[in-house]
């Protein structure tokens, strides 16, 4: 065997070691069956799948095994114990969760700012049970930009739902939703202003009123909230195409007029089969 082929072997080695080592430093995930409800998937940095408000709610396949991937490690647990690059996967899909109390959360990890993972996982979510996919990428760039304009336009069963902000390069799809928070509303330009679907204010807020601090306050917080919304107005009734998904979200949206601009303000409380309130 040559010198070169011995380093290979030996890289092979480690790196394979390296692999397993990184996967068996992660948590086992809860054992659990699969909770049902609308699926959402989450193409973010990481999750902490232990906690206790998550475990009981990730999608499973009828042997339990979790539906969700990392695209970092190459397995299946797509953990993350702190946030990185400014999200917070774990706060997310707790809010998710927390507004729409029966669905379930296909977790997928990439790594920031890798167009290819994230295709990867974008393809994963389409194959996925996942009715809604959450991508809260915020300094996207604009190759990953276009994955998303390819996968809106290729997947027209499917809602994508981003933050919202000014993204001159993102198409504005039927089967694309962008949210902010209200919050954020004092302080955005005006084009900032018409370039967002949908401004979120805090769960239940419309009915009993809002509490101090109460999320979303940026736009992160809002796209989780929005998503946690399409999914509930799917609850018990048919399937719908992304397109028509979008169209029930924006109807519970309730017009406010701000700075010459007239905002579709959404209320994410969740009333199961998405009665309006």
């Amino acid at each position: 065997m040559t010198v070169v082929r011995i380093f290979a072997a030996l890289l092979a080695v480690a790196l394979a070691a390296t692999g397993a080592s990184a996967q068996s430093a992660k948590p086992k995930i809860p054992p659990a069956t699969d909770p049902g409800g609308i699926a959402i998937a989450l193409i973010a940095y990481g999750i902490d799948y232990t906690d206790p408000e998550i475990a009981p709610r990730l999608a499973r396949d009828g042997e339990g095994e979790i539906i969700g991937w990392d695209f970092v490690t190459g397995d299946n647990k797509p953990f993350a114990a702190a946030p990185e690059a400014g999200i917070d996967g774990t706060r997310l899909a707790k809010l998710m969760l927390s507004a729409y109390a029966r669905g379930r959360l296909v977790p997928l990890r990439i790594a920031p700012s890798d167009p290819a993972q994230f295709a990867k996982a974008v393809r994963f979510a389409l194959q996925s049970p996942a009715r809604i996919v959450a991508i809260p990428i915020w300094n996207v760039r604009p190759d990953v930009i276009d994955v998303l304009n390819a996968a809106a336009a290729h997947a027209r069963d499917r809602l994508f739902v981003i933050p919202g902000g000014e993204t001159t390069t993102l198409q504005r799809s039927g089967n694309l939703l962008s949210a902010a928070a209200l919050l954020q509303a004092e302080t955005s330009a005006l084009s900032v202003l018409t370039a967002v679907d949908v401004w979120v204010r805090p769960r239940g807020a419309a009915m009993f009123g809002a509490r101090p601090g109460s999320p979303p306050v940026d736009a992160l917080e809002a796209h989780a909230l929005a998503a946690a919304a399409a999914a509930c107005v799917q609850h018990g009734g048919p399937v719908l195409d992304g397109a028509d998904v979008r169209s029930a979200v924006l109807a519970r949206a309730h017009p406010q007029t701000f700075k010459e601009a007239i905002l579709p303000v959404l209320d994410p409380q969740c009333f199961y089969g998405g009665q309006r309130f």
